[in-house]
């Protein structure tokens, strides 16, 4: 079987443009992740969501736009979201169904942080993200409910054994003591999925 062709192109330090030889959708959609959950049935979206630095994609026919959340360049990424998509079209998966419920897509309810909640993302970049950084990593809110606040490392966090520690003894501590609201930080980072953990 003749191998995909795929052109990237990096637009910015966040943003990959990617070209793919044939239509992979046949409008443009808009997926920002909220909940990887929202994804089970839209394989190539769920895989590429789980690499847990992509916070954004755009598909238009055979173009795909991506946005990243942390420092690690686009020339080490970019590759393996390559691969991912040959190896899906190889296999013969679908890469995106013609129809697609964008409303399932763009759900918010589970995922959207309550009023009291506000400056939580500020708060962890003034106090934790920039000793992750240090690491080539970065770590985000991805959800709140029932007092329980998820959270997904990416980068050199991604993968890491101590980033129970980082978020036991540095993301909980410091967020429990600011907001009362939350109970537990957890960490959903699917681990198993780093490709450049600092500590092994």
């Amino acid at each position: 079987m003749k191998r995909l062709d795929i052109k990237a192109k990096i637009l910015s330090e966040q943003v990959l443009f990617m070209e793919i030889e044939k239509n992979i959708f046949k409008s443009e959609q808009r997926f920002e992740l909220k909940d990887i959950n929202t994804f089970n049935n839209y394989p190539l979206l769920k895989r590429l969501f789980a690499l847990n630095f992509i916070e954004e994609i755009v598909v238009r026919s055979n173009e795909l736009r991506l946005k990243k959340n942390n420092t690690v360049p686009w020339k080490e990424l970019a590759p393996r979201i390559g691969e991912i998509i040959r190896e899906m079209d190889s296999l013969g998966e679908i890469l995106l169904p013609e129809k697609m419920d964008t409303k399932s897509a763009s759900k918010e309810e589970s995922t959207q942080l309550p009023d009291e909640l506000n400056g939580i993302n500020e708060v962890l970049a003034q106090n934790i993200l920039p000793a992750l950084a240090q690491h080539g990593g970065s770590v985000k809110v991805v959800g709140f409910k029932t007092g329980i606040l998820d959270v997904v490392f990416s980068g050199g966090c991604q993968g890491c054994s101590q980033s129970t520690v980082t978020v036991k003894q540095g993301i909980e501590n410091l967020l429990k003591q600011r907001y009362p609201q939350i109970n537990e930080v957890r960490d959903v980072t699917q681990h198993n999925e780093g490709t450049n953990p600092y500590f092994t």
